[in-house]
């Protein structure tokens, strides 16, 4: 290689003439690397693999620990997005018939399970082989039915995980309707709670985001009723469930501080991963140009607009009532 580029918080850096070498296939980080090389695994039986790590390691000038499409750590929350790129570029080029414009044409659901499946066994390589014995040559969309049968999917993910992430139900499109509307009435109460100078009221009353649902534009309306078609997952992430009043059973009337923080983030990532899907991009506050100075992960979101997300987590468990729902607890009681 004769010259290259790579980034290093936020900045580009030369890469120069350099002789690469991917050990990304056995190992995660060069720490695991250099590690196993100076520690008792199984090759080190091998008496001529035993100086053979050391004596690479003494050659090189550097190394680069590029991240995966898998989760790494508690703290990294940018791995749906690191996915969402690799996903892009390998339907790019292996599917170009779902480009529409800058838009792939591809299932909600599909692009979820992609994006949030627990891990890909392979990294890489696993999301490439799902792609590759999807039937989605010469398609126009990437449907549910173009993706490998569970068994097959066992080879590079976890299949059930995958695929209840493809099955999850929507809501009925009339009670969607509904909470979906009522979520955009808590939407602008917050945000009127928020405005607290005379120059942030006037500002607000400016915003074509505080018009009325009749007169809100169709993408923001769909939006909204995404937010509303994930009250199932989330609840589920607290080990609850919404069903019809009346079951014996006490309901749950308000989240936990620690279930509120939670499902309040999973909203904002889920807003992230549908902002992208998109095609918006981060900077000013700019719909016509499809830009948002909220893509960002949840650490870097300012405290305020984290509010947003509470405020519209919050209000679910006093929602669902007027609409006949209520949640419990999963078994016998609490999480």
């Amino acid at each position: 290689m004769r010259d290259g580029t790579y980034m290093q918080h936020d900045q580009v850096r030369p890469l120069g003439g350099a002789v690469l070498f991917l050990i990304g296939s056995s190992y995660s980080s060069f720490a695991e690397f250099a590690e196993s090389a100076d520690g008792p695994i199984h090759r080190s039986e091998d008496p001529l693999y035993a100086p053979k790590g050391p004596d690479f390691i003494s050659c090189l000038r550097g190394y680069v620990d590029i991240l995966g499409p898998d989760c790494v750590g508690g703290a990294d929350r940018m791995y749906p997005i690191r996915r969402a790129l690799l996903l892009r570029s390998l339907l790019e080029e292996r599917a170009p018939g779902l480009m529409v414009g800058d838009h792939i044409l591809i299932d909600e659901a599909v692009l979820n399970a992609f994006l949030t499946v627990p891990n890909y066994r392979h990294g890489a390589r696993s999301l490439e082989r799902i792609l590759a014995m999807s039937t989605i040559s010469g398609r126009r969309t990437f449907e549910r039915a173009s993706l490998p049968p569970e068994a097959q999917l066992n080879l590079h993910v976890n299949g059930k995980a995958f695929m209840d992430r493809v099955r999850y139900p929507r809501l009925p499109p009339a009670l969607c309707e509904t909470l979906a509307k009522e979520l955009f009435v808590a939407y602008k109460q917050q945000r009127r709670e928020m405005a607290k100078t005379a120059a942030e009221k006037q500002a607000l009353d400016a915003d074509p985001a505080m018009c009325d649902w009749e007169d809100l534009p169709e993408e923001s309306k769909e939006s909204t009723r995404m937010q509303a078609d994930d009250i199932p997952h989330k609840l589920r992430m607290i080990n609850c469930y919404m069903a019809k009043e009346g079951n014996g059973r006490r309901p749950l009337t308000e989240f936990t501080a620690r279930q509120l923080e939670m499902l309040a983030e999973r909203e904002h990532e889920r807003w992230n991963a549908e902002k992208l899907h998109k095609q918006w991009r981060t900077g000013p506050r700019n719909a016509s140009a499809r830009t948002t100075p909220f893509l960002v992960p949840w650490r870097d979101l300012e405290e305020k607009f984290k509010d947003v997300d509470r405020a519209m987590v919050r209000c679910v468990p006093q929602l669902l009532p007027t609409q006949g729902y209520c949640i419990y607890y999963l078994g016998k009681g609490a999480e």
